[in-house]
């Protein structure tokens, strides 16, 4: 028992007033959770805090920074493989074709009718509309020479 209910104790002349007051620090001593538990109950005791914090800030990782940072990547490499001949949309909502990519990060824009050029900075392209060369479909390949085939067959 700590020494402050052993000098409370003292003071107290009245054995039954001494018995009730050992009685309370004793609940008081409980109900605070003084006495340390023991096992699984003890660790939680101590660490039950740190381990909720340390799982709230993976949770915050997995479901907010780690897919932030993958479309900042695949942004960056879309902004990086620009060609001439795409069609892009700026920031601003301006649509045009790439003409010319001077430097690393200047880019030169058909954007109307009446051949209006303008001179943007590459990290301000938001998207790429039509891409100059596509990449061609491995499902077209297969029909293509299956169409083929066919047509010689029939030969």
């Amino acid at each position: 028992m700590p020494d402050c209910f052993h000098r409370a104790l003292s003071r107290l002349s009245d054995p039954a007033k001494r018995k009730v007051h050992f009685q309370m620090a004793t609940i008081n001593t409980i109900l605070s959770g003084a006495e340390t538990a023991s096992g699984f109950a003890g660790f939680m005791q101590k660490y039950g805090g740190l381990i909720l914090i340390v799982v709230m800030g993976l949770l915050l990782w997995l479901i907010m920074i780690r897919p932030q940072r993958k479309q900042e990547k695949e942004t960056q490499a879309m902004r990086q493989n620009l060609a001439i001949g795409d069609e892009i949309v700026t920031i601003g909502g301006i649509v045009g074709i790439i003409i010319s990519i001077s430097g690393e990060d200047t880019v030169t824009i058909v954007s109307s009718r009446d051949r209006t050029r303008l001179q943007i900075l590459r990290s301000s392209v938001s998207r790429v509309q039509v891409p100059a060369n596509p990449a061609p479909d491995s499902s077209s390949k297969d029909k293509d020479k299956d169409n083929k085939d066919k047509e010689e067959d029939k030969k």
